[in-house]
């Protein structure tokens, strides 16, 4: 294991550090700090998001990249985001960059995303046809793992039980 330098953290130390901050502020859910953590996560998410997963031998890393982990973080954060960090956040996981991404891991985490806003509530279904549009035109590009996720997201949308899917 390679020692960071005083003064500097790795991104798995800084992942560690964020995901021990977010779990802190759900504790007092103070919508200043959920805010600032946001903007935190989704800056480490935007940074990595088009990076390939790579483990330390050089070989692609199936553990999960420094994007998954910190869509995870979202995960968390969501049920409290303000309608402007929702939105935000609603915009960011319905890009091709998310959703087409060759990590089958942050493909599912993005769709898992856009489900979760739209069930708590977070965005209206006002705009479901240019959604469901977007999101069928950027099906043919899913990893197999990330299809069923993507059905449920549908399902969601079109106000579907999503277990008759």
């Amino acid at each position: 294991m390679k020692l960071s330098q005083p003064g500097q953290q790795s991104q798995e130390n800084m992942c560690v550090t964020l995901a021990l901050e977010t779990v802190h502020i759900l504790t007092l859910a103070r919508q200043q700090e959920v805010a600032k953590a946001f903007n935190k996560v989704v800056s480490l998410f935007r940074q990595n998001v088009a990076k390939p997963s790579i483990a330390p031998n050089g070989e692609h890393d199936d553990g999960g990249s420094i994007a998954s982990i910190a869509q995870d973080l979202l995960i968390l954060l969501l049920p409290h985001l303000s309608s402007d960090d929702s939105t935000a956040l609603f915009h960011d996981s319905l890009s091709a960059d998310v959703l087409c991404n060759k990590d089958n891991g942050v493909q599912k985490r993005g769709y898992k995303i856009l489900a979760k806003l739209y069930e708590y509530g977070k965005v209206s279904s006002a705009d479901a046809e240019t959604v469901l549009r977007q999101l069928d035109e950027l099906s043919d590009s899913l990893a197999t793992a990330a299809k069923k996720v993507w059905s449920l997201s549908m399902a969601l949308f079109l106000n579907i039980d999503p277990q008759h899917v």
